[in-house]
């Protein structure tokens, strides 16, 4: 996961993948200043776009069921 900009003290509470003394952190914390979740989801796409020369596009759940269902008479 990607923490952007939530409340970390739950995350005091828990040990992490199961490991002892590590700590979760965010963008926003490590960045000194506040994140908007839109302007992290336009850097991450960005970043996938290039790194895998993709054009992502953004739908909605009802439109990724219909794809998912269309696929499904596909894949033998």
């Amino acid at each position: 996961s990607l923490n952007v900009n939530v409340a970390l003290e739950p995350f005091e509470w828990i040990n992490p993948c199961g490991l002892r003394g590590i700590a979760v952190t965010s963008i926003e914390r490590e960045l000194s200043r506040g994140v908007s979740m839109e302007r992290a989801r336009e850097a991450i796409t960005q970043s996938v776009e290039k790194v895998f020369k993709v054009n992502l596009a953004r739908i909605g759940l009802p439109e990724l069921r219909r794809r998912i269902e269309q696929n499904k008479s596909v894949v033998p």
